[in-house]
């Protein structure tokens, strides 16, 4: 039932009162009787449905101090019960907490769960899937009662990848957050029985993945030039945006990276930035860093001012493992090269053996580079491995070619018909071959070798493999948002023997960002 309507000020006491004598007070309704020894108002009774009785559970008993006037009541305690707890219907969930006031701070962790190179038909295609950990508080869900769930109206952020980069139904604004913590607390309603409560923490786990079946790492052919010192870097990044700007001002989020690690994993780091469950290898491939940063926009983008669009930047920067065509191609074609070098050793008078020893390597060279040809990419210019076995092709005609003229050089004038014999100058013939032998070691060694394999592919690495820095990207992401807090996580053997396929810790800070 309602409480009974209170009289108007003017007729609530019999005569006036000093200031000094408000034990004089009676009320002039029974029902508001007031006891001299009472520790509370009787008039508020477990009956009324807009109050209940005070309790030290969910109430504050806070004086209401009137303020003399006209002598005819000071300063006497009005008794008032301010209930702590909420009415959950009635907040407006949708809004961001502290909206207009100071951003959501959230805290990252990054899942590395799985990666892969699938060669098909002709393509060679990159998978990843791994998960976005996001912690942050809402002060509005502090005592919220577990049991009715996260609202799902309760604001949480937009997040949208880059071209081929796959947040899924989050990316939607579909997927809810979690509470993160909660505790245990006598219920005011149930008896007294003990419910679940938030503390106000949420978390949201983001699962991640190259989308469309994966990256086609064929389509980015530059990289190939330096085939099989070929590598890549590939640029994902992950945009944090406000769904509900009205009322609302930026910064709206800021990132961090400071969720403490575990005990037992103290020794990777202090802080909880990658948690990693993965193989360093995948097919003829090697994955040479990991690196994250927190970044932003550095001038003013779709209507947000500079500085004021967090963004997650991830790169995996992957090399292929040139082993099996080092062993397979390059060291055996030097070798024919070498071989040919020995071709000097036979006496420049005997011409034919020369030849047929310079002819039977010139085929070698095919032999060899057939036992690749199926794991060649088709590419529509020369790569490294092309450029050593054109070398030694042009390596054996000069030795042909040498061979030639220091027979023609050292043999009479007249000719021979059969054997020169001791007509044929050897003397003369050794100089033009000492003359090509030293010709063919500085195109080898110099050109093929020293300019065109490690040079060459050096710079390609540079421009176009993962050595490059995000700052030299091509992509739209690359010039929309910059790194502001910067790392690289080195994933070298050494980590993968150290950390047996199981690493949460923290990797390298990056001092200078430009060149992360």
């Amino acid at each position: 039932p309602s409480p009974p309507p209170s009289p108007p000020p003017s007729q609530m006491f019999s005569k006036k009162l000093s200031p000094l004598n408000s034990e004089e007070l009676e009320p002039l309704s029974p029902s508001h009787k007031r006891h001299k020894n009472s520790k509370k108002p009787t008039h508020l009774s477990s009956s009324t449905s807009f109050f209940k009785e005070p309790d030290k559970s969910n109430t504050t008993i806070q004086p209401d101090v009137k303020k003399e006037k006209e002598g005819v009541i000071a300063d006497i305690p009005i008794a008032t019960v301010i209930p702590t707890s909420q009415n959950w219907e009635t907040i407006e969930w949708f809004r961001r907490p502290n909206a207009g006031v100071s951003p959501t701070m959230f805290t990252v962790v990054l899942c590395f769960k799985k990666w892969d190179v699938e060669s098909t038909g002709g393509k060679e295609i990159l998978t990843w899937n791994g998960v976005i950990e996001l912690y942050w508080d809402d002060f509005r869900l502090n005592g919220y009662p577990v049991d009715r769930g996260v609202p799902e109206d309760i604001w949480r952020p937009k997040t949208i990848g880059n071209t081929g980069f796959d947040l899924g139904v989050a990316e939607k604004g579909l997927q809810v957050p979690k509470f993160a913590k909660t505790s245990q607390q006598d219920s005011t309603h149930n008896n007294g029985k003990k419910e679940g409560v938030s503390d106000g923490s949420l978390k949201m786990h983001v699962p991640v993945k190259l989308g469309g079946g994966g990256f086609n790492m064929s389509e980015l052919l530059k990289r190939f030039r330096s085939f099989p010192y070929d590598s890549v870097r590939i640029d994902l990044i992950c945009q944090f945006h406000n769904p509900h700007k009205n009322g609302d001002s930026p910064p709206y989020l800021k990132l961090n990276f400071d969720r403490p690690n575990l005990k037992n994993r103290l020794n990777d780091g202090i802080y909880q930035h990658v948690d990693w469950t993965a193989t360093r290898h995948a097919n003829d491939y090697a994955l040479k860093q990991f690196s994250y940063a927190i970044g932003t926009n550095p001038t003013p983008l779709w209507g947000n001012p500079a500085a004021s669009l967090p963004g997650l930047l991830l790169s995996l920067q992957i090399a292929r493992t040139p082993n099996f065509y080092v062993s397979k191609g390059m060291t055996p074609l030097y070798l024919v090269s070498f071989f040919g070098l020995l071709t000097y050793s036979i006496e420049p008078a005997d011409l034919p053996s020369r030849i047929s020893l310079v002819s039977a390597l010139f085929f070698t060279v095919y032999a060899i580079q057939w036992v690749t040809i199926e794991r060649l990419p088709r590419l529509p210019f020369s790569t490294v491995l092309d450029g050593v076995a054109q070398s030694v092709v042009s390596a054996l005609i000069l030795i042909a070619v040498g061979t030639c003229v220091s027979f023609r050089m050292g043999r009479p004038k007249g000719g021979c018909s059969g054997e020169c014999g001791d007509d044929f100058d050897t003397e003369k013939a050794e100089v033009y071959d000492r003359i090509f032998a030293v010709v063919v070691m500085l195109y080898v060694g110099g050109y093929s070798f020293l300019y065109h394999v490690i040079y060459k592919s050096k710079q390609n690495e540079n421009e176009h493999g993962w050595i490059r820095p995000w700052v030299a990207g091509r992509a739209m992401s690359n010039k929309w948002f910059g790194p502001i807090e910067a790392y690289r996580l080195v994933t070298d053997e050494e980590f993968e023997d150290r950390t047996n396929k199981k690493f949460m810790g923290e990797g390298e800070r990056v001092e200078k960002n430009d060149e992360w």
